[in-house]
């Protein structure tokens, strides 16, 4: 019989583990999350700001980069948009737990920021 928290990994054939940045301000999200991630054979590296997540991004590689865009400092749009600036192929997903106008908002506000257009690969 399987473990309750048990995590079956639709990547198992791949021969390297898959590297995820998490970006939440929030420690015991940050935590949870990297933990399920971790069972799911995924190697995560932690940031806790947008500064942090900068400077980890500018150091190593990630095959994909998770954001809660609400808490933070420089918000998560911004930080989009600072992350393409210098790299333009790694996936960026968005989380949160905000009611749906909140989630609206950061719709409008991936179209609209500064006039810039639609934000470039990012999901």
């Amino acid at each position: 019989m399987k473990n309750a928290f048990t995590i079956s990994n639709p990547i198992a054939c791949v021969n390297h583990q898959r590297s995820v940045l998490l970006i939440d301000d929030h420690q015991l999200r940050r935590n949870s999350l990297a933990l399920w991630l971790e069972m799911a054979n995924f190697s995560v590296a932690l940031a806790g700001s947008a500064s942090e997540a900068l400077t980890l991004l500018r150091e190593q590689e990630f095959d994909l980069i998770l954001i809660n865009p609400q808490p933070l400092t420089s918000d998560g749009v911004e930080l989009c948009w600072q992350i393409r600036n210098f790299n333009q192929r790694t996936p960026i997903l968005f989380y949160s737990g905000e009611t749906r106008s909140a989630e609206t908002k950061a719709d409008w506000r991936l179209t609209q920021k500064q006039g810039r257009g639609p934000l470039p690969a990012c999901a």
